[in-house]
């Protein structure tokens, strides 16, 4: 593996434990999809799946976001196949009644998301299926990280990962076991997930960018910088699905 300047022995550990949790998540299957948006967390997951198992990328949004232009960009960085799907009002009514139980169970900020990871899943070819989750609450990639103090955001951090663990991961594999895919995230894999736990806050806020820390790493890793430096929108909001979803509920 190439070594950034400045390549720390703790970024060496994280690099490591984090090759491990994407074979973990790879284990036992040679076909796997990638439920990917274009951004830093997909493709990292992407990155660490090519060339171990046969591998699609699966994209969802409404026609003409800007997720989808920045996954079928990173798609042929990646040179990995794509496949997307776009999204209307009818597929969101579809899936709202299809998983009225699970979806009305979501809070507001995380309905979308769910939504959005359910046409997904729904679309994947294979029933191995890797995602991104954790990594916005693990390495402090939401907005409302923003401004706060050292202590305001381990706070929040604990706040949001509680949240994902307890809340919304439960609700994502329960979507998942309903279309018969398996959906691993290997920020999710217990080793990873602790060792990322313990990394003190300043260190995650040490840098310019969101997820400086991360993005150190996919350097490291050899992820082409293009995808490696990527910020974007939320998920919810850069595929379309929030505004969709609120466009349905007010016609409803």
């Amino acid at each position: 593996m190439d070594r950034a300047p400045g390549y720390s022995s703790d970024l060496r550990l994280l690099a490591s434990c984090w090759t491990e949790s994407v074979a973990r998540a790879i284990e036992g299957s040679t076909e796997v999809s990638v439920l990917y948006s274009g951004g830093l967390d997909s493709s990292l997951v992407a990155w660490g799946v090519r060339g171990h198992a046969q591998t699609e990328l699966v994209s969802v949004g409404v026609k003409g976001s800007s997720d989808l232009i920045a996954a079928e960009q990173g798609a042929h960085l990646l040179a990995l196949p794509w496949t997307h799907r776009t999204v209307g009002r009818p597929d969101v009514e579809r899936l709202l009644a299809m998983e009225h139980a699970t979806l009305a169970s979501a809070s507001e900020v995380s309905r979308p998301v769910l939504l959005g990871l359910g046409f997904a899943l729904e679309s994947a070819n294979h029933a191995r299926v890797l995602c991104g989750q954790g990594a916005d609450e693990l390495f402090l990639g939401y907005a409302h990280f923003d401004g706060l103090s050292s202590a305001d955001a381990e706070a929040q951090r604990r706040k949001d990962l509680d949240r994902l663990l307890g809340d919304d991961w439960p609700l994502t594999l329960s979507l998942a076991t309903r279309v018969h895919k398996d959906l691993r995230s290997p920020f999710l894999d217990r080793e990873f997930l602790s060792l990322a736990r313990a990394l003190p806050i300043d260190q995650l806020r040490s840098g310019t960018a969101r997820k400086s820390v991360l993005r150190e790493m996919a350097v490291a890793l050899g992820l082409p910088p293009e995808l490696a430096g990527r910020s974007k929108k939320a998920f919810q909001y850069g595929s379309g699905i929030a505004k969709l979803l609120r466009a349905t509920a007010h016609r409803s």
